[in-house]
């Protein structure tokens, strides 16, 4: 009687046998590019990170912040006066804003010459600074002059007068003398601007330090 021997065959090898055998016969079919598709994206992230790392080895150490000017006066606390000081002193004269310009230089060859534009505009910028204690007549005095230049002369006129600075330009400044100095400083920067504008600027502002004054006129000539 003829004996017969038996190998176990697992159902899914009976089902799929011939899918499986052909995907075995293929090299490269559409199960391998799927594969492919699939690690790819996983690739080029392990690419990406491995890059970032790499930079930020050769980049060193971060650029530190400069550390806050403490008062020994106030008992240790952060004296903004003398940071601003600070910064004020390390910041550059001028930027270079076209290649005509030289560093360090006069950037006028940036803009369109005063002379043209005060030829232009029939009037020349200048800055009438008026300086007194609160009260004695600094805005009365410049609010009739800029009425009188504007209806009568056609004049172009901004009064920077103290009190409507201190609801926006330096509303965050008190009357400290370094906040003082800060106030002359910004209404200073500012009317040079309108001055290079051909704009006539009266500044009506409690200015009592003769240093903070002096160099808002040197920054007009300048």
């Amino acid at each position: 009687m003829a004996q017969f021997k038996y190998s176990e065959v697992a159902q899914d090898d009976v089902e799929g046998g011939s899918s499986k055998r052909q995907r075995a016969r293929t090299s490269s079919g559409p199960w391998q590019e799927a594969d492919s598709t699939v690690r790819m994206p996983y690739f080029i992230g392990t690419c990406v990170l491995l890059a970032i790392v790499y930079v930020l080895s050769r980049t060193g150490a971060p650029a530190s912040c400069p550390e806050p000017v403490l008062s020994a006066e106030d008992g240790g606390s952060f004296d903004i006066g003398a940071y601003r000081a600070e910064r004020l002193a390390a910041t550059p004269p001028n930027i270079i804003e076209c290649a005509d310009a030289a560093a360090g230089g006069s950037q006028e060859a940036c803009h369109l010459p005063k002379n043209t534009r005060y030829q232009a505009l029939g009037q020349k910028g200048v800055t009438l600074w008026m300086t007194g204690y609160s009260g004695s007549g600094k805005s009365t005095i410049a609010r009739a002059l800029e009425e009188k230049l504007v209806l009568e002369y056609g004049l172009h006129v901004q009064n920077l007068d103290g009190d409507n600075v201190r609801t926006g330009l330096n509303r965050d400044l008190g009357f400290s003398p370094s906040d003082r100095a800060e106030s002359v400083r910004r209404v200073g920067e500012t009317a040079c601007l309108l001055n290079g504008g051909g704009v006539i600027t009266l500044v009506t502002l409690v200015s009592p330090y003769q240093k903070d004054r002096d160099e808002a006129r040197q920054r007009h000539e300048e």
